[in-house]
């Protein structure tokens, strides 16, 4: 949930910021709305920076469970030359002890979700993503020794699995208990849920992950717009399943041009046809989703089984993920609005029946074939 938070609400982070010289320009106002707070700042050799403070430390974030996790993904590129190499990210110019506190250098890109919602978004931008994410989970056994054994943050939205505590009940907006009263409601959505995204992967076959991987946290290059730049924002980074990061960014990619796509229509049509809709609004992101996933696997001898096996886990996280949606557009909202009930509906089908997307929109041979 969203709050507005000045710098003199966390006397610890001040405290660390003039010790590092650097000052909050605007100390009332943050920026990038979202669950952390962030402000614009400047250092003491005049460079511009940007301040941001982890809200929610989780005590699994690592083994001594007082650091959060990118600081833990920070550490970790500083003796893995697979990640620091290869993995594109954008360093801290400053870190607190507990990881809590980052400060680094100032981005002046355009925004990938902006230009995806403009239908600007340059297709060589998500096969740079993917090639990138490919090497953070191909690093996984250099990191293991490096870091120990930990997980990646849970899942978005599933605080009210398998019930809603109900200490938090009062807490939740109508929007939010309705939302959860739908996905409660729906036996097989619960069963098959628990029983794929929401279950331990094998240890065995866990990699580093991202945790977040959506088009927000995607940095392009500053003086071209068109090239994919770096990937933000560590605080879910972890060890899990590797579909879940290329599946969450193909559902966050699908759910941001479905609703572009309904809007733009919404326009001109007081009630439109949600089916047909949504029917155009996945045939535009199906180039995105090959592009992405041929891109991930590139030139990889990754068996066509093995493909086809990540690929529909992937699916079923991309569903997940418009229910994680659905959750977030009810914070504060009386009601859930028909766009993020339909783009639920989307996430059900591809959480229950992973094989025919595939099938329908042709990913595992597009992927083959490449």
């Amino acid at each position: 949930m969203y709050h507005h938070r000045s710098i003199s609400d966390y006397p610890d982070a001040a405290d660390f910021l003039t010790s590092i010289g650097v000052v909050v320009e605007d100390q009332d106002q943050h920026i990038h709305a979202g669950r952390n707070p962030c402000w614009k700042g400047r250092a003491s050799d005049g460079e511009l920076v940007f301040v941001k403070i982890e809200e929610l430390i989780d005590p699994k974030a690592s083994v001594d469970g007082n650091r959060s996790r990118a600081l833990t993904f920070f550490d970790m590129r500083v003796d893995s030359a697979e990640l620091k190499n290869f993995v594109s990210a954008i360093d801290p110019r400053a870190i607190s002890p507990d990881g809590r506190i980052q400060v680094y250098p100032w981005q002046s890109s355009v925004s990938g979700s902006d230009l995806l919602t403009e239908g600007k978004l340059d297709r060589a931008v998500v096969q740079g993503v993917a090639a990138s994410i490919q090497r953070l989970h191909a690093a996984g056994t250099e990191a293991r020794d490096i870091a120990g054994p930990h997980i990646a943050e849970s899942l978005p939205g599933t605080y009210g699995i398998p019930a809603l505590p109900v200490e938090l009940i009062p807490t939740l907006s109508g929007g939010q208990l309705c939302a959860w009263a739908l996905m409660h409601n729906d036996k097989q959505l619960m069963e098959t849920a628990r029983a794929t995204v929401l279950a331990e992967y094998r240890a065995s076959d866990q990699t580093y992950i991202h945790g977040d991987l959506r088009i927000d946290q995607v940095l392009l290059d500053e003086a071209d717009g068109n090239r994919f730049s770096a990937i933000i924002d560590w605080e879910s980074f972890g060890r899990g399943d590797p579909a879940r990061d290329t599946g969450t960014f193909m559902g966050n990619v699908l759910n941001i041009i479905a609703t572009t796509e309904v809007w733009n229509v919404k326009r001109t049509v007081a009630e439109p046809d949600w089916q047909e809709q949504i029917r155009r609004a996945v045939e535009c992101a199906r180039p995105y989703l090959i592009d992405f996933l041929s891109a991930y696997f590139g030139k990889q001898r990754v068996p066509i089984s093995e493909m086809r096996d990540h690929i529909v886990r992937a699916i079923r996280f991309a569903g997940w993920h418009q229910f994680d949606r659905l959750l977030a557009s009810a914070d504060s909202a009386a009601l859930i609005s028909p766009l993020t009930k339909a783009m639920a509906g989307v996430g059900r089908t591809f959480l229950l029946f992973p094989h025919d997307i595939d099938e329908e929109l042709g990913l595992t041979h597009a992927c083959a074939s490449f």
